[in-house]
């Protein structure tokens, strides 16, 4: 059955939406009629089958929406259900809605509304209610009982009808202030609640007092249809109860300190005053006055340490800065706060800015800029950076030369720009620097050929991949895109890295726990209970020797063996050798007998020279008068060389 638009003409090009509906008691289909100023019905009676034909030049947008007891359940298309939990639905008719079938299912609530709550009023026609999910009450005067699902359909939203105020709404007793016209019940079963819309007839006095001088800040005083209300307010104006009318001020020429009505300060007061006469007399207190220009005292311990500027960034102009107090002038405007931005200096920063107001009372700000206001102090306390954090920063050989320079800074300063060389290097940095941007410079031909393709680096951060180019942005913010805390390693490759197998073996009693093994000077960890480890290519990995104690008539040695070849230790006794493959490394650690004298070097037999860490230091006694003085193993002997 075809079903019209109330009260409409539809020209011959008109399009077609279909509604299938489960139970058409269930719903209203509306649109807002602005030649009428409120809601029509579309379809009147609704059937099963309802194919509304629209003109899209109308601009129509209509809604779905539940009668009382019901509930939108699902508003399908093509078997996608499009209410997606809402109560109502909104469908506005263009072009694309035309031959579209929407099939509509409801709920009958009478199963699960349950609880109650009592509702008396005064003037029904005055009110409107609407439960949680926004299902429409209709009230009368008197008594109403209304019924509700407790877990889903509260709080109760109630207004009035014409957008002025209600005289008076209680819930169990409790009187209810409306936020923005509207009163929020959260009922419960056996919830009580009183409506009086109707005002007493009788009429209360409405004043404003104004600083002497400052008459004018009153602009107009209007009533809610914003007609002038006859009288002049600073003397008083006798007002029916129930008039909602504004107080326009003159904020072009005077700026607010405080206003109260009552004795009652209130907040949020800018450019105007609205409210409603209820039972009593209104008594507004406005402190106000002319702009002007007003002094601000910064106190600042050390001026080197810090920028500060006029207005929301640092491209305002700079302020002279001396050690102690500062005073500045700033200049009021009806259309913004004057504002400071600060900043420290390189290798510095700003440990806190605590605000002082009129009232000496401590404000900490932890933001930039910051509003400054008449009364105002503000002490600023600094310091050095202390750069006491470290990354590790690898660089791959064969990427070094493709690189011009790496920097790290943050938006206010440098933090760490090397020079940096082939392999590991530490940067460090402060908690404060974060968060900063590392920027890799790639180094270019010149001249540039035709059909150039520059390098990119690949950069690993604790051997995972970071996505981007030569720039990458860390933060110390666990959430953060890239989190970066000290001790981590950033690794440079020239192209797509490749790891490789160390395999681990001791010869017999060797002892594992006397030596540590570290890539790019970072431990490696359970290397020794796996017997192996992995390591990227070029990597350098170092083997440290903990020589145990001598003991009478004994020394220790120890040697690393890669690979079938010795690795010659350094003077601390660490063998290094960078990864090139899979590799086998045999470390040995032995306990030799024969030291029990110290003999001089005269008369010594052609053996090896060791130092007393065990390292070998001479092939034979012939070179012992190269050596610097000391002790050391010789032919099982210690000997003291002068």
């Amino acid at each position: 059955m075809l079903a019209l638009a109330a009260a409409a003409v539809t020209p011959a090009a008109a399009e077609t939406v279909t509604l299938i509906v489960d139970n058409p008691e269930a719903i209203r289909i509306t649109r807002y009629d602005y030649n009428v100023g409120s809601e029509v019905d579309v379809v009147s009676p609704i059937e099963a089958v309802n194919q509304i034909e629209y003109n899209i030049t109308d601009y129509w947008s209509i809604t779905i929406k539940p009668q009382d007891g019901f509930k939108l359940d699902k508003v399908l298309l093509d078997g996608n259900d499009k209410l997606y939990g809402n109560s109502m639905f909104y469908l506005y008719l263009d072009a694309s809605q035309a031959d579209v079938v929407y099939n509509v299912t409801t709920k009958n609530l009478a199963e699960s509304r349950n609880s109650t709550a009592t509702l008396t009023v005064d003037d029904a026609s005055k009110v409107q209610l609407t439960r949680g999910d926004y299902s429409e009450v209709t009230l009368s005067n008197g008594t109403n009982i209304v019924k509700f699902d407790a877990a889903t359909e509260t709080p109760f939203m109630l207004r009035s009808t014409n957008g002025g105020d209600l005289f008076s709404v209680t819930h169990n007793g409790n009187s209810l202030t409306p936020q923005y016209g509207w009163y929020k019940l959260y009922v419960e079963d056996g919830s009580e609640i009183d409506i009086k819309a109707d005002f007493p007839d009788e009429t209360h006095l409405v004043k404003m007092t104004v600083p002497e001088g400052c008459e004018d800040f009153v602009s107009s005083v209007v009533d809610a249809n914003y007609q002038n209300i006859e009288g002049d307010i600073l003397a008083g104006i006798s007002m029916k109860a129930g008039t909602k009318f504004t107080v326009n001020f003159n904020t072009a020429s005077y700026a607010i300190d405080k206003f109260s009505v009552n004795g009652k300060q209130m907040t949020d007061i800018y450019s105007s005053y609205t409210t409603t006469v209820t039972s009593e007399d209104l008594l507004m207190q406005a402190e106000v006055h002319p702009y002007g220009s007003f002094d601000v005292v910064f106190n600042v311990d050390d001026p080197t340490r810090l920028q500060m500027f006029e207005g929301y960034n640092s491209y305002g102009t700079a302020y002279n800065l001396v050690a102690g107090d500062n005073t500045f002038s700033f200049q009021e405007s009806q259309y913004s706060t004057p504002q400071v931005y600060m900043q420290p200096t390189a290798g510095n920063i700003i440990q806190s800015v605590t605000r002082y107001n009129g009232d000496n009372e401590p404000e900490v700000i932890e933001y930039f800029p910051m509003n400054v206001y008449k009364g105002d102090r503000i002490e600023i306390v600094t310091a050095e950076k202390v750069r006491d954090q470290a990354i590790l920063l690898w660089i791959d050989p064969q990427a070094y030369d493709n690189i011009s320079a790496i920097r790290f800074q943050n938006y206010n300063e440098a933090i760490a720009n090397g020079p940096y060389e082939a392999g590991t290097n530490e940067v460090k940095f402060a908690s404060a620097d974060m968060p900063f941007n590392m920027y890799i410079d790639v180094r270019h031909p010149d001249p540039i050929p035709d059909n150039y393709q520059p390098w990119q680096p690949v950069v690993f951060l604790n051997d995972l991949s970071l996505s981007g180019t030569t720039s990458f942005y860390f933060t110390n913010d666990p959430a953060g895109e890239i989190y970066l805390a000290s001790g981590d390693m950033l690794r440079i490759f020239k192209d797509t890295p490749v790891m490789h197998i160390v395999n681990v073996t001791f010869a017999d009693g060797t002892p594992a726990e006397n030596f540590e093994i570290s890539a790019d000077t970072q431990a490696v960890e359970d290397w020794a209970e796996a017997g192996l480890f992995t390591a990227y290519e070029r990597s350098t990995i170092s083997v440290k020797w903990n020589k145990p104690a001598d003991e009478e008539g004994f020394y220790f040695v120890h040697s690393c063996n890669l690979d079938g070849t010795d690795l010659t230790p350094d003077e601390n006794g660490v063998c290094t050798f960078a990864v090139s493959g899979d590799h086998t490394l045999l470390l040995t650690q032995t306990k030799n007998s024969g030291i029990d004298n110290v003999v001089s070097a005269e008369g010594t037999a052609d053996n090896a020279i060791y130092n007393l860490q065990g390292i070998k230091v001479a092939d034979s006694a012939a070179e012992l008068d190269r050596l610097p003085a000391g002790i050391y193993v010789c032919g099982g002997k210690k000997i003291a060389v002068k």
